[in-house]
């Protein structure tokens, strides 16, 4: 197996032998689907007359995979053990306290009722709502253009490009059959503002590239805790 890596040669080699142009010719090589394809790229910002191996991955993401990376490895997880047996206390102590109200005919435990009724309101249904809205309106139709490197990952281009150093700064987990990147601000501290999530499908890499892939990104980046 080949990995990516930096060559002197302008033509770029794939798993398979071929280079870059003749690999393209193979059908069902680059093509995964109508807005899903992988290949192999060259950086030519590199000095000199070296050129850095990368891939090339496009894809339209679902509204199902944003939403499951956001309650899994988001910052209003929605999804773990943690989150099951905190709901189900406020839950089990607003049914308690009801029915104390009941027998005993005091408000105060109706209210007490009420108090861990907004708590489940608010720990358990709001979060999971918002995360459905930021999918929805994550889930716009458009394209995500990504160039995997040995040193970094771009997503986009010009002005909206995003740079992934793959430094150990950046976090990654495996969310089902998707990559997680979760990229901090610069100091470290992980302000909810300033984290960025991309989210890679799995779906959209040719199955000889994806050894490449998963070692690039994880060997550059630190394991995210995801709460099971």
């Amino acid at each position: 197996m080949h990995s990516i890596s930096k060559k002197k040669s302008s033509k770029i080699k794939s798993p398979s032998g071929r280079t870059c142009e003749e690999e393209k010719n193979v059908p069902g090589r680059s093509s995964m689907g109508s807005s899903d394809n992988s290949e192999f790229i060259s950086d030519e910002t590199e000095e000199c007359d070296q050129e850095e191996t990368g891939i090339k991955v496009a894809y339209v993401l679902k509204k199902e995979e944003i939403y499951e990376c956001l309650k899994t490895a988001g910052t209003l997880k929605t999804s773990g053990k943690l989150y099951i047996f905190i709901n189900s206390v406020f839950t089990a102590l607003a049914i308690a306290f009801l029915i104390y109200g009941k027998i005993a005919g005091k408000a105060s435990f109706f209210l007490l009722a009420a108090v861990f009724v907004s708590f489940i309101v608010l720990f358990g249904i709001f979060p999971i709502r918002i995360n459905h809205i930021r999918a929805e309106s994550s889930a716009d139709g458009h394209k995500i253009c990504m160039r995997i490197y040995p040193k970094h990952i771009e997503v986009g281009r010009g002005v909206n490009k995003l740079n992934i150093p793959l430094d150990g700064t950046a976090e990654s987990a495996e969310v089902d059959n998707m990559i997680v990147l979760i990229l901090n601000n610069e100091d470290g501290r992980k302000e909810k503002k300033e984290s960025k999530m991309v989210i890679l499908p799995l779906r959209c890499l040719d199955p000889v590239l994806l050894p490449d892939v998963q070692t690039a990104v994880f060997s550059g980046t630190k394991p995210r805790k995801i709460r099971i």
